[in-house]
């Protein structure tokens, strides 16, 4: 019995292990452990999403892992266009990438660490598609800036835009009083808009354009107020009258311009202002557009075509304006020589939009002055003779006593008028005569240096338009003798 009873107790113990390994296998039983914990393992690649255009965001998806991770990192690289080659992107560690220009004509992948208490482990994304540029879109509407008055010149802003705009393109508009049935003004495609005549007692908006390689879009400013009309209803009234080639000394305290001197110590004249250059044409050109256009001679056959000039300032404010020249042999003529008469000293010429029925032969201004014609704005160049450039000093002063004291005596010199008189270039010492005649006088001698873009600059804000050219960097105008 007792080796039988052994046989049966091994053969049960063997039945038992054989129903437990069977259990085992069938998942019924659970062994005593499950061995050590194993580090992450990617099951599902990391992904992204979000459209691959500059601007936008992309959104990481860390993928499917086993081994329960317990944190990620991710780590964006740019590539090339097939998705190779690639470069981990600076400071791009989060879960979001936001899309910029460097991006532009690149794929970009998503590299995804997975951690836990055994280790790390890496997976990568798919390349995105090639990233584009997004088409701008407004994101706060242009604005308009300046003086709502005719004359004044009105300033853009571009606004803001998403899309990194590569260029801005302006159109105006001129509305009603409303700021409604508004239409598009012919020409007007600048930041800035000088306003003109036709605009008053309307309204004004802008239309900005932005573009970049993906396309573009446009959004539009709020309208003005009403434009008014000028201060007054009167522009200022100023003549410059141009002479030739003398330095101050030869001039001021010259007992050989009794007349001229007179003006000077009655009104007020200049201590230290200066010609552009040399020869004549230069200064002339320095003296109506803010530049010598890079000219260093006296040829006649220069021309500007659309370069703007005070004429064409004045024209486009409604202000009207003649250039008179003694000798000219029609008006808007362009010949180079004609008697006395020289195109060098005639800058209107050399400007096709400024150069017609405004240029006119000298014997036209006693008439227009006797008969109350005389424009707010008179360019006034004797001849050869009379400027000095030919003749003497005593020639000049009595042409100038034969011309200037009908103005003093007009109606038209009564209504805000001033009379300035300078000289083209100096000869030696640097420094040209300038004389101005403006109200009663006081006498004043205005010591700071200058030139004739300080002249510029002066005749400009008299009548309240911008500044042209050098003009605009004018530190010292003959604004004090203009009180």
């Amino acid at each position: 019995m007792g080796l039988l009873d052994a046989r049966k107790r091994r053969a049960a113990k063997q039945l038992i292990r054989a129903i437990a390994a069977g259990a085992l296998a069938l998942g019924i039983m659970a062994p005593a452990a499950v061995g050590a914990l194993l580090r992450p393992a990617n099951l599902i690649l990391p992904a992204i999403s979000g459209k691959a255009q500059v601007g936008r965001t992309l959104k990481a998806s860390p993928g499917s892992w086993s081994g329960s991770p317990t944190s990620y990192a991710y780590r964006w690289k740019r590539c090339d266009s097939s998705g190779s080659h690639c470069v981990a992107i600076s400071g791009a560690d989060s879960s979001r990438y936001v899309l910029t220009r460097a991006d532009r004509g690149s794929t970009v992948r998503l590299t995804v660490i997975a951690y836990n208490a055994a280790g790390r482990s890496s997976a990568r994304s798919a390349p995105t598609a090639v990233v584009a540029v997004e088409a701008p879109l407004n994101t706060s509407p242009p604005k308009i800036a300046g003086v709502l008055r005719l004359g004044a010149t009105l300033a853009a802003s571009a606004g803001s835009w998403s899309g990194s705009p590569t260029s801005y393109a302006y159109h105006w508009e001129r509305c009603n009083s409303r700021g409604q049935e508004c239409a598009g003004i012919s020409g007007a495609t600048l930041p800035s808009y000088l306003i003109a005549p036709r605009d008053v007692g309307a309204t004004l908006r802008v239309s900005v354009t932005a573009s970049n390689g993906a396309g573009r879009s446009s959004a539009t400013s709020s309208p003005t107020g009403v434009i008014e009309g000028l201060l007054g209803g009167t522009p200022a009234h100023v003549m410059v009258i141009v002479e030739e080639n003398r330095d101050r000394s030869e001039v001021i305290g010259s007992p050989s311009m009794p007349y001229l001197n007179s003006l000077a110590t009655t009104y007020g004249n200049t201590a230290a202002w200066q010609g552009i250059g040399h020869p004549s044409l230069p200064n002339y050109l320095a003296l109506i557009s803010g530049s010598t256009l890079g000219v260093t001679d006296d040829g006649c056959g220069y021309s500007f075509s659309g370069v703007p000039t005070l004429g064409a300032q004045l024209t486009l404010a409604g202000i009207g304006w003649k250039a008179y020249l003694e000798g000219l042999p029609s008006a808007g003529s362009t010949t180079c020589e004609s008697g006395e008469y020289v195109k060098k000293h005639n800058p209107f010429a050399y400007f096709p939009q400024t150069n017609g029925p405004n240029v006119v032969p000298a014997s036209q201004f006693a008439s227009d002055l006797s008969a109350g014609k005389l424009p707010p704005f008179a360019f006034y160049v004797p001849n050869e003779c009379n400027d000095g450039h030919d003749c003497s000093n005593t020639i000049v002063d009595k042409y100038l006593k034969g011309l200037i004291p009908a103005v003093l005596a007009s109606a038209w010199y009564a209504e805000n008028g001033t009379i300035i008189i300078t000289y083209d270039e100096a000869v030696g010492e640097g420094k040209i005569p300038t004389v101005v005649v403006h109200g009663s006088g006081d006498g004043r001698t205005l010591a700071a240096a200058g030139d004739h873009y300080g002249t510029l600059a002066t005749i400009e804000d008299l009548y309240g338009v911008p500044r042209l050219g050098r003009a605009a960097l004018a530190t010292t105008t003959l604004a004090p003798l203009v009180k």
